[in-house]
């Protein structure tokens, strides 16, 4: 105390913690001095931006407790980008050029399956067919029912002899016909049979595959 004017800074004789700042809420000082009442009014409390980082500096690199290389995207990642070119520190992913990217079952890394996809490529394909070789159930045993039309047989004569006087000669003669309807009969059965089937192998005409996977193109990058 100097001329009744005194000067102390915060934090000299206590430290001060600055996590009363992190609420963002506003901080107050105020002054007593011995058993004086407290002074009035009180004084609103500010940090000083370089002060309050000195006094965290030491977790200013971090997040939750983790330093910034463990936020860092690892070497050998896989990301696709809408751009002509990979951004500093990647590079394009070649062997991804007009393939899908399927996950790994554990058995290998970058395998592959096929020739890759040309430029905006919709592929044609076939497909072979064959139905194989099969035999027919038996079938084809029938009868036939014959009834023939009742019919009148063609017209014929009876003659008769007659004697007198030691002579002989025809009397009479009787024309008549006769009515025939032979009955209804039915055939043996017959007919029955199979036949072998063996439809030989074809390949279907060429079709494209645009109707079942579409794509978009991106470029495939990875980090260095």
């Amino acid at each position: 105390v100097e001329g009744g004017f005194f000067d102390v800074s915060v934090g000299d004789v206590d430290p001060l913690d600055l996590s009363i700042f992190d609420g963002g809420g506003a901080a107050y000082l105020g002054i007593q001095v011995a058993s004086d009442a407290e002074m009035s009014p009180r004084v609103s409390l500010g940090t000083a931006p370089f002060a309050a980082y000195a006094e965290r500096a030491g977790d200013a690199q971090t997040l939750g407790g983790q330093s910034p290389e463990a936020f860092e995207v690892p070497s050998g990642a896989i990301m696709l980008f809408n751009r002509a070119t990979c951004p500093d520190g990647w590079s394009t992913y070649a062997p991804a050029r007009g393939r899908a990217i399927v996950g790994s079952t554990g058995a290998g890394v970058e395998a592959t399956v096929g020739a890759p996809l040309g430029n905006r490529e919709n592929r044609l394909h076939t497909h072979t067919v064959d139905p194989g070789r099969a035999t027919t159930s038996t079938a084809g045993a029938h009868t036939h029912v014959v009834d023939p039309r009742p019919t009148t047989t063609s017209q014929g004569s009876v003659s008769t002899l007659k004697l007198s006087g030691g002579s002989l000669t025809w009397a009479s003669e009787y024309r008549h016909t006769h009515q025939v309807d032979v009955p209804a009969t039915t055939s043996s059965s017959s007919g029955a049979h199979s036949h072998s089937l063996d439809i030989p192998a074809t390949t279907s005409s060429e079709a494209r595959t645009s109707d079942v996977m579409p794509y978009i193109q991106l470029l495939v990058c990875e980090k260095l």
